[in-house]
């Protein structure tokens, strides 16, 4: 009987220290919730809601302004630096409200895109530059590229118009009455 009482014992001790360990893991997870949820604000400053990064830490936060009346609500994400003060851009009545805030260092879907893009750039050998006199298409390399250039029209055309750049030269792009043009591809003549 006393072997029994005593498994008793230590079992419910077991219990009791697994409670207690679960509460300080629910106090300290909450805890940090609310700190992070303290990182940033909105705060109304002369008619016009300011976000605020108060942490010490680059911030990522997304922002929903929800309008009265039957117009969709608008979701975006901002990052804010340490200590940053940010000036939302929406206009008009409804309520402005954080739907999350999350560290800078956590990439969003959209941040890849942006780098992959940045990365294929890098590869390319011809790029636009702005002069005095209109945009030029550049060759940075020491061979001869083959581009292709998408122009873009109001009234959703598209054009696309092949051009060869021998190494280091340069060509003036005329915009043909496109609203927007870009290099979709770039390789070595020849190919």
């Amino acid at each position: 009987m006393e072997k029994l009482l005593h498994k008793l014992t230590i079992s419910a001790g077991l219990v009791v220290l697994c409670l207690v360990s679960v509460w300080a893991m629910s106090v300290i997870s909450a805890k940090q919730v609310s700190a992070a949820a303290e990182c940033a604000r909105v705060q109304r400053v002369g008619g016009q809601s300011m976000l605020i990064n108060s942490c010490g830490q680059c911030r990522s936060i997304q922002v929903l302004k929800d309008r009265s009346g039957n117009a969709l609500p608008s979701l975006r994400t901002f990052r804010l630096n340490a200590g940053e003060v940010f000036p939302l851009p929406f206009k008009g009545t409804g309520s402005v409200r954080i739907m999350s805030d999350a560290n800078c260092r956590e990439q969003t879907v959209m941040d890849r895109k942006r780098e992959q893009k940045v990365a294929d750039a890098l590869q390319r050998c011809v790029f636009p530059m702005r002069t005095t006199g209109g945009i030029v298409l550049a060759n940075g390399c020491d061979m001869c590229r083959a581009i292709i250039v998408e122009r873009k029209y109001v009234d959703g055309r598209e054009s696309h118009k092949s051009y060869a750049l021998e190494a280091g030269s340069a060509l003036a792009l005329a915009d043909e009455g496109a609203v927007s043009a870009e290099i979709i591809h770039d390789e070595m003549c020849g190919n």
